[in-house]
């Protein structure tokens, strides 16, 4: 299965990866739309004994099992547009880039997300010249 975050609709999208043909869509997350998903990632970590799948808002990330039931909810204070995630399942980690601020967001957990760590990383000008 493919997931895709479709921020314009406020869904995701559940395609099958060998035609692309839609599988499902995940409209709603612990009873209530989702505000904005701008991005997906499955985390299968050694932690977890189930993957997760996590989804980016603007503001907020969500943890859901496989199916789209929400698990757990993680508000992200100090965050301004979330966009994009990736995941490393050998180090318990996700990194969410957050343009808006100007930070890459790194939350880490020990099991099944209840333990949820978060460091940011700014970047206040690596790699510009103030000119």
């Amino acid at each position: 299965r493919l997931f895709v975050a479709d921020a314009d609709n406020g869904m995701i999208l559940v395609l099958d990866a060998t035609n692309g043909s839609l599988v499902q869509t995940i409209r709603t997350v612990g009873g209530r739309p989702f505000k904005t998903p701008r991005g997906v990632s499955i985390v299968e970590a050694p932690a977890m004994s189930s993957p997760l799948l996590i989804v980016a808002e603007l503001q907020r990330l969500l943890l859901l099992d496989l199916q789209g039931d929400l698990k757990s909810e993680i508000a992200v204070p100090g965050s301004e547009a979330m966009l994009g995630i990736t995941n490393d399942d050998q180090a318990d980690a996700v990194y969410v880039g957050d343009p808006g601020a100007n930070k890459v967001h790194v939350f880490e957990w020990s099991e099944e997300g209840s333990d949820v760590n978060e460091t940011t990383a700014d970047d206040d000008d690596h790699g510009e010249d103030d000119a």
